[in-house]
C-alpha cells in the first residue's frame, strides 16, 4: 500500500502549482495587482487534488486606538492543520466608502496576505523573468500585426496564450486588446 502525501508535502505541491500572475491594473494607483479570487481560483484544482481543505476567516482586533482585521488562512488534510494569519488597518477614513466597506477593504487585503504567505506567492517579479515575457510581448506584437484575418487573429492569440501561460502570465490578454485597439486590420 502506497503512503498518502503528508500535509507538508501537499502544501508544498500546491505552492510550486499555483500562478497568480498581477493581471489587474489599477489606473488611479498606476500599479498591477491580483485579487483574492484569482489566487483561490488558481489554487482550487490543485488543492482538491491534493486533497486539501482551505478554510479563511477574520477577526478584529483593537491595537491601541486601531483596529486591524486579522485573516487566517488554515489548510488541513488527514486531521492535521497549518495555519498563517495576516494582518491589515483599518483605515480611520477612506473617501466614498462607508464603515462596513472600510473593515471589508481590510479584511480582503489581509485575506490576500494570508493567502500569498501560505501559497509563497511573491509579490515581486524576477527581472530577468519580467525581461523575457517583455520579449514575447514584442514578438506576439509582431506576430499579430501581420494577421490578415479575424481567424489568423484568433490563432495567434490561442498560440500566445499558451506561450504565456506557461510563465505563469496572464499579459496576452493585455497585448491582444492593444494590438486590436492600435492595429484594427486585425479585428
Amino acid at each position: 500500500m502506497e503512503k498518502s502525501e503528508t500535509l507538508q508535502q501537499a502544501l508544498v505541491a500546491v505552492q510550486q502549482g499555483v500562478k497568480a500572475p498581477k493581471s489587474e491594473y489599477n489606473k488611479f494607483g498606476n500599479y498591477n495587482y491580483r485579487t483574492t479570487e484569482q489566487i483561490m481560483a488558481a489554487a482550487k484544482p490543485l488543492l482538491e487534488a491534493h486533497g486539501l481543505l482551505l478554510t479563511i476567516s477574520d477577526r478584529v482586533e483593537q491595537v491601541g486606538d486601531r483596529f486591524y482585521v486579522v485573516a487566517m488562512a488554515r489548510l488541513l488534510k488527514d486531521g492535521e492543520s497549518l495555519s498563517l494569519e495576516a494582518y491589515a488597518r483599518e483605515a480611520p477614513e477612506k473617501k466614498g466608502m462607508d464603515e462596513a466597506q472600510v473593515t471589508g477593504s481590510a479584511s480582503s487585503y489581509a485575506r490576500k496576505l494570508a493567502l500569498c504567505g501560505l501559497f509563497l506567492i511573491d509579490n515581486e517579479k524576477d527581472p530577468d523573468e519580467e525581461a523575457h515575457v517583455r520579449t514575447m510581448e514584442a514578438d506576439a506584437v509582431a506576430d499579430f500585426m501581420n494577421c490578415d484575418s479575424r481567424e489568423a487573429f484568433e490563432a495567434a492569440y490561442k498560440r500566445w496564450r499558451e506561450k504565456f501561460n506557461l510563465q505563469g502570465s496572464d499579459r496576452v490578454a493585455i497585448v491582444c486588446q492593444d494590438v486590436a485597439r492600435k492595429y484594427p486590420k486585425s479585428k
